[in-house]
């Protein structure tokens, strides 16, 4: 079963570094939070079970808009059992055309996806 609900919490920027928080519900059967930070392999993104008693398979797609007009998607997933966190670090290789990103301008998560496992 699949449900997906979001809400963002917070995004800030600045000196090319950024973060991005978004809480996704699994309709109280499982909700979790996703944040994603920029590091040099990538984009590292921590999914924590916040609440419920069912595990979770939790998907997303970061999108990144940037200076030049390029916009630059990388999508995770990530499960997760309760009270317990992951890591899904989404190399800049599988990031869609990271390379033409000049400077990072926006960024959003579309695509949030929880499936009850």
């Amino acid at each position: 079963m699949t449900r997906t609900k979001r809400a963002l919490l917070g995004a800030a920027g600045g000196l090319g570094a950024w973060f991005l928080v978004v809480k996704v519900f699994g309709f109280g059967q499982a909700d979790a939070y996703v944040e994603c930070v920029q590091t040099l392999a990538g984009l590292s993104c921590t999914v924590t079970h916040r609440a419920g008693r069912s595990s979770a398979k939790v998907c997303w797609d970061v999108v990144s808009t940037c200076a030049n007009g390029v916009v630059a998607t990388g999508s995770g997933c990530g499960s997760v059992t309760p009270e317990a966190k992951t890591v899904v670090i989404i190399p800049w290789s599988e990031v869609r055309n990271w390379s033409a990103c000049d400077a990072v301008r926006s960024v959003s998560m579309t695509n949030m996806k929880v499936e009850l496992q």
